[in-house]
C-alpha cells in the first residue's frame, strides 16, 4: 500500500491522477480483504482508508494546518507551504494529452515545474518526518485514531472483493473493530443489480430533473417488469449486507424514539447502489414488510477521514452556521426546474424553524458563476438545486448549470474552502455513477 504514493502522483494532473485510480483501487480491496482474513482488522481498516479517495485526500494535504510545525521550524513550514500552495494551482492545469495540442515550450516548463515541485515536496516531508516528534507528520492515520470517527453512531465499512465479502463496523465509545462476514454476498451479483439499475433509471429518466412531464406514465405496461427489477436490487441489499449487519449489531429490535444513526462507508461496486433503501417493499406476508429505514437512518461517507475532520471542525466551532441556497428556477438553455422554488422554501422554513443556521439564497438571473463562488467562500453550507453536468473524461469539466454558464469543478478547486461544512447537489446527474 505505500507504493500508492508513487503510482498516483503528485507530479501528474489531476486528471492523469483520476486515470491511475483503477488500477489500484483493486490493490487496497484485495489487500484488505487478505488483512481480514488473517484477522488483521486494524491494518484491513488502515489499507482501506489509504485506498479511498486518493485524490482528494492528496489536495487536502496540500492545504493541511501546519502549526505544530511552523512553532518548531518555521523555515520548514514555510517553504512546505509554498510549495503545497504552488502545486495546488499547477494540478489544475490540462494534461498535453487531454488538451489536444501540441507541447509548446511553455507548457513543456510548466510540465518540468510540476514534476520538480513534487519531488521538493516529497523530499521535505522525508527530512520533516526525521525530526524527533515529527516521525508521522501528514502520514496515514492508524486504525486507533480511524475509530475515533464513530461519535453519532455505528461506522460500517463493507469490503467487496473478488475473493471475499466483508463488513468492518467501528462503535461509538469502543476501539475494538467488529468483523461481520458476509459470506452470501458476491462481487458478480453487485454487477449484475448495478447493470439493472443503470438501465431502469435511464428507461424512466429518473436521472433528470425537469423533465417529469416528458415520462411515460407510471401505468405503462413496462412498469411492473422495471418496478420488479427495483424490488429485486433492494430486497438483494438487504438481504446480503443490511439485514446481516443490523441483526449482528442488534439494530433491528423496534424501540421508541428517533431510530439510530448509521454511515455507510462503501467500497467497489456497492457505492453505485442504494443501500440506504434497500428492504422489502411488496411481500405477500405483510409481517416480512421491513425497509432499512425502519430501523436506523442512513448516511454516507466516502472516508472515516472525512468525518474526523467534520467532528473536529463542529467541536471547534461555537458560531452559527450559514447556509446559502442555489436555486435555478429557469436557465438558459436547459429545461425549466419549477420544483426548485419549493425547494428553497422548504429549507428556509426548516431552518427559521430550528434557529440553529442563517439562511440566504441566490436564485435565477442572480445565480451566476461569480456570485455562486463567492457565496460558497463565505458561506458554511451550500444547497445547489440546478441542472448538473457530468464529464466521465475529464471531472474537472463536470458542473452545475448557472445563469451565465456552467460553474466546472475545476474552476471550484481554484478556490479556498477551508473549514466548510456541508454541500448538497439536488440535481441532476449527481446520483449518476461513473465506473472510474
Amino acid at each position: 500500500m505505500d507504493i500508492i504514493p508513487r503510482v498516483i502522483w503528485l507530479g501528474a494532473t489531476i486528471e492523469e491522477r483520476h486515470s491511475e485510480i483503477p488500477s489500484v483501487d483493486e490493490i487496497a480491496l484485495e489487500a484488505a480483504a487478505e488483512a481480514i482474513r488473517l484477522s488483521e482488522y486494524a491494518r484491513a481498516l488502515e489499507w482501506l482508508e489509504q485506498g479511498r479517495s486518493i485524490v482528494w485526500t492528496q489536495r487536502s494535504q496540500l492545504q493541511a494546518p501546519i502549526n505544530t510545525l511552523s512553532s518548531a521550524h518555521p523555515k520548514l513550514a514555510e517553504e512546505l507551504m509554498s510549495i503545497s500552495k504552488e502545486l495546488e494551482v499547477v494540478s489544475s492545469r490540462v494534461s498535453p494529452n487531454q488538451s489536444g495540442l501540441a507541447v509548446d515550450t511553455s507548457l513543456e516548463q510548466t510540465y518540468q515545474r510540476h514534476h520538480w515541485l513534487a519531488d521538493r515536496y516529497e523530499h521535505i516531508m522525508a527530512e520533516i518526518r526525521s525530526l524527533p516528534g515529527f516521525e508521522d507528520f501528514l502520514r496515514p492515520a492508524k486504525a486507533s485514531q480511524l475509530v475515533r470517527a464513530a461519535q453519532e453512531g455505528p461506522i460500517i465499512l463493507v469490503n467487496i472483493s473478488v475473493f471475499r465479502c466483508d463488513a468492518l463496523a467501528i462503535i461509538p465509545g469502543s476501539d475494538k473493530i467488529k468483523h461481520i462476514p458476509l459470506p452470501e454476498l458476491e462481487d458478480g451479483e453487485l454487477y449484475h443489480a448495478r447493470t439493472k439499475l443503470e438501465r431502469a433509471l435511464d428507461q424512466q429518466d429518473i436521472r433528470e430533473r425537469g423533465l417529469f412531464h416528458l415520462r411515460r406514465p407510471f401505468k405503462d405496461p413496462d412498469e411492473p417488469a422495471i418496478r420488479c427489477e427495483f424490488e429485486e436490487i433492494l430486497e438483494l441489499l438487504w438481504e446480503r449486507i443490511a439485514y446481516p449487519v443490523l441483526s449482528t449489531l442488534e439494530l433491528l429490535k423496534s424501540s421508541e424514539g428517533d431510530p439510530p444513526h448509521l454511515t455507510w462507508c462503501t467500497t467497489g461496486l456497492l457505492s453505485m447502489l442504494p443501500l440506504h433503501a434497500c428492504g422489502y417493499y411488496t411481500r405477500k406476508d405483510k409481517n416480512s414488510l421491513t425497509r432499512i429505514f425502519d430501523h436506523v437512518v442512513s448516511s454516507y461517507t466516502p472516508t472515516l477521514g472525512a468525518l474526523l475532520l467534520a467532528n473536529r471542525q463542529a467541536s471547534d466551532s461555537s458560531v452559527c452556521p450559514s447556509i446559502v441556497a442555489i436555486g435555478q428556477k429557469d436557465t438558459p438553455g436547459q429545461s425549466s426546474l419549477p420544483q426548485t422554488v419549493a425547494e428553497l422554501k422548504c429549507i428556509q422554513a426548516r431552518v427559521s424553524l430550528q434557529k440553529t443556521a442563517k439562511f440566504m439564497q441566490i436564485i435565477n438571473e442572480h445565480s451566476t458563476r461569480e456570485a455562486v463562488l463567492e457565496a460558497m467562500e463565505t458561506n458554511d453550507w451550500v444547497h445547489l438545486a440546478c441542472h448538473a453536468h457530468q464529464d466521465n473524461t475529464n471531472a474537472n469539466e463536470s458542473g452545475f448549470f448557472l445563469h451565465d454558464g456552467l460553474l466546472s469543478i475545476g474552476t471550484i478547486r481554484q478556490r479556498s474552502f477551508k473549514d466548510k461544512g456541508l454541500a448538497f447537489l439536488s440535481a441532476c446527474q449527481t446520483a449518476k455513477e461513473t465506473k472510474k
